[in-house]
């Protein structure tokens, strides 16, 4: 299991975060972003490489850039279109962790 703690953590929705966050994306640092309680990450996520976690809540080491554009089109999150741009870019992986509802970008 994967140690989220020294992670940096941007909630999305606030003001100029997903600038932030593109830019840590770019510079390929890990980030955890934080996706509001009613935004729904139940998405198909088929075809994106990712390995279901065994208590089946997390998927991980998802392609991070179609994962979130398919994320995008499910929440209607134009944020998460420009990052899905960033993490194609660099060959980002994306954890999608639906209990918590937050992605992990990682390497």
């Amino acid at each position: 299991m994967r140690d989220y703690g020294n992670m940096p953590k941007l909630a999305l929705q606030e003001h100029g975060s997903v600038y932030r966050a593109k830019a840590q994306i770019l510079r390929e640092e890990p980030l955890i972003l934080i996706l509001p309680d009613d935004v729904s990450l139940d998405a198909d996520l088929d075809g994106c490489g990712c390995r279901p976690d065994p208590a089946g809540a997390v998927f991980r080491d998802c392609s991070g850039g179609e994962t979130l554009m398919r994320l995008a089109q499910h929440t209607e999150l134009a944020e998460l279109k420009i990052l899905a741009d960033a993490a194609a870019e660099t060959s980002a992986l994306v954890d999608v962790d639906m209990e918590s509802n937050r992605l992990i970008v990682h390497d």
